[in-house]
């Protein structure tokens, strides 16, 4: 049976397989005759019995043409790709047929269309209302918005692209002016936030949010003057309320300003407090240093959110470090008189307390890696102090602390 194009052109949804193994029949017969005809042109001779012309792929004369099985797989795979190739493009072709018919329906008065196209109109609308439910839903799922939302959004998406008649340069166009206009307000309100956390000069003040001089906002301030104090400004000039209005405006600013200090003081001497209390204990023996220092520092930068006492502390413990050491350095002394008495060494210091007997002199404890890194960490941020100053200062604490263990256990 012979395949009628025509009749496939207009079928509609799918090939049966009888069909489609008769197309693929139809495309290898195609195949066959066009390699024929190009041997011809080539001037092969398939039929010489004599074996002058069209020797096979073995060489043998008069021999049939034959195939591998890779060579027919290969033909069969590429007459099914031009096959769904010709089947797609007459599928494309139709829809594209069907919605230009399609618009020219929906783009008819209703009075001009027939009863059929009027039914057609219906079933078309049907399909899109379908289709565009599907689309709301999807958008809402994929946006985690309310299908309502959804609508909206692409409803504004299909009037934008309606309205620059789907070209693909007028809506890149306009999609740069936007991201313009974008730009534009988003400096515009860092200019304003920035306006805003300046202080205020003496001649300054802010309406609606915008920040001008009195001069520019003169205006605005006779206006305001005269409806809140209209008795008052009945006989009044502009320039005579403007004065009014300026005089009584930094009146109230300066008494809103004395009441923010007071406020700031109260809420800077409750930190100050706080800080005092929560000083950690090695930095407790500079409290009074601390404190002092502490004091003068203007009550904004103490209420500040990232203020805190680590600098102070430091200076601290720099400032003291000379009595710190030497304390250090008597208490070590002293504790090796003691051992020395203890192990019965002869101790040749002299009774008036100097320091220069050589058994006086005790062996200084060396530390271990760890204890160089404790000790690296304690005196951090005190640069004055060089890493072997460090390690016997500390040396001379775990010493200390060692020696009071001792001592209450014999206790």
């Amino acid at each position: 049976m012979a395949l009628d194009l025509e009749t496939l052109k207009t079928q509609k949804g799918p090939l049966g397989e009888a069909t489609e193994a008769k197309i693929r029949e139809e495309a290898m017969r195609e195949l066959d005759e066009e390699d024929k005809k190009r041997r011809e042109d080539a001037g092969e001779d398939e039929g010489d019995d004599k074996g002058t012309k069209g020797e096979d792929k073995g060489g043998k004369t008069g021999a049939p043409d034959t195939e591998t099985p890779e060579e027919k797989a290969a033909k069969e795979a590429k007459a099914k790709e031009e096959t769904d190739a010709k089947a797609k493009k007459e599928a494309d072709d139709k829809a594209a047929k069907e919605k230009a018919a399609d618009e020219v329906i929906l783009s008819k008065p209703e009075a001009e269309l027939s009863e059929e196209e009027k039914t057609k109109k219906a079933e078309i609308l049907k399909k899109q209302g379908a289709a565009s439910d599907e689309e709301v839903k999807l958008y809402a799922a994929a946006e985690k918005i309310t299908e309502e939302q959804a609508k909206e959004v692409l409803e504004g998406e299909r009037k934008i692209v309606e309205k620059y008649e789907g070209n693909a340069s007028k809506l890149a166009r306009a999609y740069r002016h936007v991201q313009v206009l974008w730009k534009q307000a988003q400096d515009e309100l860092k200019a304003v936030k920035e306006a805003g956390s300046a202080p205020l000069k003496e001649n300054e003040l802010i309406i609606n949010d915008k920040r001008m001089t009195f001069d520019e906002a003169k205006p605005q301030m006779v206006e305001a003057y005269r409806e809140a104090f209209p008795d008052k400004t009945a006989e009044l000039t502009d320039g005579q309320v403007f004065d009014e209005a300026k005089r009584d405006y930094l009146l109230k600013v300066k008494t809103v300003m004395t009441d923010k200090r007071e406020e700031m003081k109260k809420e800077a001497t409750s930190k100050r407090a706080k800080l005092i209390l929560d000083l950690p204990d090695s930095a407790k023996p500079f409290k009074a240093d601390i404190e002092a220092i502490l004091r003068t520092a203007p009550d904004g930068q103490v209420l500040h959110q990232d203020y805190n006492l680590e600098d102070i502390i430091f200076w601290a413990k720099g400032k003291n470090f000379e009595k710190i050491a030497k304390e250090r350095e008597d208490a070590a002394y002293k504790r090796g008189l003691e051992k020395a008495r203890i192990l019965g060494e002869k101790n040749d210091a002299p009774e008036s307390g100097g320091k220069g007997g050589g058994a006086g002199k005790t062996t200084k404890r060396v530390l271990s890696p760890a204890e160089k890194e404790e000790a690296l960490r304690k005196f951090d941020g005190m640069n004055f102090m060089t890493d072997e100053q460090k390690y016997d200062a500390w040396a001379e604490v775990l010493e200390d602390e060692e020696t009071k263990e001792k001592q209450k256990k014999k206790g």
